[in-house]
């Protein structure tokens, strides 16, 4: 079994991440993401810096998740 399980909801904008730790804690859990322009990804709610890549790869970074459901909200 998957120790984090993930699914996204696309909105205008903005994307909704939702994270389920099946066992924890994790550390260091990098998010890929590929905005649709190059203007860096905005995490609303949450502690997790954010890491330019490459010109449009962009990693959102999670310093530690314990078990449970965290809930991302990413503007771009």
């Amino acid at each position: 079994r998957a120790a984090v399980e993930l699914s996204t909801k696309e909105e205008p904008g903005a994307l909704r991440i939702r994270l389920e730790v099946a066992r924890g804690p994790i550390t260091d859990l990098r998010l890929v993401v590929m905005p649709p322009s190059n203007a860096a990804p905005q995490v609303d709610g949450a502690a997790a810096p954010v890491v330019q890549l490459g010109p449009q790869r962009w990693a959102i970074v999670l310093p530690q998740l314990e078990k449970g459901v965290t809930e991302l909200a990413v503007r771009f």
